[in-house]
């Protein structure tokens, strides 16, 4: 069996393999491509009769098609509730099943000609994501052909490649992922206990933020002021809706480009910046400076967002504090600008760490385009090595609480349940079923993610039988060893001399949450 770690990130997709011989080498994707990742973009395509079939990574980029067949970034379609576009030649399609398709296209592509060998895949998923999306994703892949073995969060999985030669001693350990579509934080705790080495995630915090969103800023901020004619005759009226969208892809790119250039391993202090047009036209935008970017981002407060998110990290954190952390590792491509290294710096002097220089020794010890660009996929196969593998030495406990809820016809929060990945067998408190709840026979669920603000997202129902919306009258939520989440439900005891409300509680019905992924 090969053990395959894939990092579907919102602008590249990477993979890596471990071998026989215990090496993690990336996976080559794509074709005639100098670096182990492909721009997460797919084409659909349609022949006469024959069903549709999608192109994926940058062969898509070098096609002419209609912009409305290319689908870039799925993955933040994935956070959106029935979200779905209309191909040129009339065909829908849904978040789910572009995920799907890219992903067969992907296990064709790595399979080769050799189709006999199973495939087992860790996948990685943003901090932010939903129990649905994470279904999603994982559910997408298994219809595509692979086994998973796990989706984890992408700092946790880049945890195992940046600490790998690093775990036979005692670690506090924060992951800063800042990568394309979001900012993702991470504390993990490695113990040596008993024999055994015990890695532990203690808090995690992402916001749907990335490189992306930086490159709308820059959009706004920097070009549209200073060159509003150029701007104009780019993404102006007079274009059709399709050479806007077409333009606009050109804009993010020619961004991203000198991002690369100021801020990559060999960075410049100023970078021309020339953006193509569709047809072929070059708008030079002159050159742009560190400075430049930074006034930028001096407009969205980063300190603060950024002090107030590491706030929260260590407050939800069960054992860590600022200053008890050994170790800090950058990862993502946006964490590349030093701006934002000197966020963290100016944090943890805050905090009372004694040497904030010592905490990024081992991060600036590693090469740049591996630390930034590969740890992901790299360390998301090492995990998968590690499960498979059943060594006994190793613990590893990820833990990624959330909030789990029930609403009334007034839009009150009712049965919330703090969940927590590694616990079992917690329970909410108890509530009554609503009429309307008896009448749909069904309970929706919804689910709270924590990031800068709460964000509520519809999860799924709960299916009731007509007799237990007919006899049944309280329930709770609560969650298994299998990390499903159900719902008990009954009747309190009309006898006297109990205590507590939860002790007269009659469990009478076990029902499960079904989320539906189409």
């Amino acid at each position: 069996m090969r053990l395959l770690g894939i990092d579907f990130g919102t602008c590249y997709i990477k993979g890596a393999e471990v071998k026989r011989n215990g090496d993690v080498v990336p996976l080559k994707l794509g074709k005639s491509i100098d670096k182990p990742r492909i721009p997460n973009v797919g084409l659909y395509e349609k022949k006469e009769d024959q069903p549709a079939t999608i192109l994926v990574g940058d062969i898509v980029l070098k096609r002419s098609a209609p912009e409305q067949d290319k689908i870039r970034n799925i993955k933040a379609y994935l956070q959106e509730y029935n979200w779905s576009r209309t191909l040129s030649f009339g065909q829908s399609v849904s978040a789910y099943e572009v995920t799907r398709d890219i992903m067969k296209n992907l296990y064709n592509e790595i399979h080769g000609s050799n189709k006999e060998t199973d495939i087992s895949a860790v996948i990685t998923v943003p901090v932010n994501f939903s129990r649905r999306q994470q279904l999603m994703v994982k559910q997408a892949a298994e219809e595509a052909g692979f086994l998973i073995n796990g989706v984890i969060t992408e700092p946790f999985a880049a945890f195992f490649s940046l600490m790998q030669e690093e775990m036979e001693e005692d670690h506090n350990v924060m992951i800063f992922d800042f990568g394309g579509g979001t900012m993702d934080l991470c504390l993990v705790e490695v113990r040596q206990q008993k024999g055994k080495t015990r890695i532990e995630t203690q808090s995690t915090v992402g916001i749907s933020y990335g490189g992306n969103d930086i490159n709308e800023d820059l959009l706004r901020e920097l070009l549209c002021k200073r060159e509003p004619d150029k701007i104009q005759a780019v993404l102006g009226p007079h274009n059709n809706a399709k050479d806007q969208m077409s333009n606009r892809y050109y804009i993010m790119k020619s961004l991203d480009e000198m991002k690369e250039a100021l801020f990559g391993s060999d960075a410049e202090e100023k970078a021309e910046l020339l953006i193509e047009r569709h047809g072929g036209a070059i708008q030079d935008f002159g050159k742009v400076t560190v400075e430049d970017v930074y006034q930028v981002l001096e407009t969205q407060n980063w300190t603060e967002r950024i002090h107030r998110l590491l706030d929260g990290l260590f407050c939800d954190s069960d054992d860590m504090t600022a200053d008890e952390v050994t170790d800090i590792y950058m990862v993502g491509g946006s964490s590349s600008i030093p701006y934002f290294r000197t966020i963290l710096e100016e944090y943890f002097h805050k905090n009372g760490h004694k040497d904030v220089k010592k905490l990024f020794e081992r991060n600036d010890e590693m090469e740049m385009e591996d630390r930034l660009y590969t740890t992901v996929a790299n360390g998301a196969a090492i995990f998968n090595q590690l499960v498979t593998s059943g060594d006994e030495g190793i613990v590893i406990k990820d833990k990624i609480p959330f909030m789990v809820y029930t609403k009334d016809e007034a839009g009150r929060k009712l049965t919330p349940l703090m969940k927590n990945d590694s616990y079992k067998d917690y329970r909410s408190r108890l509530d009554r079923l609503t009429e309307a709840m008896k009448r749909e026979m069904r309970i929706r669920v919804y689910q709270t993610i924590f990031g800068e603000t709460e964000k509520e997202v519809y999860l799924g129902d709960i299916q009731l039988s007509q007799e237990i919306a007919r006899q049944a009258t309280m329930y709770q939520l609560m969650t298994d060893k299998d990390r499903n989440v159900l719902a008990e439900l009954g009747y309190l005891d009309s006898e006297e001399g109990y205590e507590a409300e939860e002790n007269r509680f009659c469990v009478d019905w076990r029902c499960k949450l079904e989320i539906d992924l189409t």
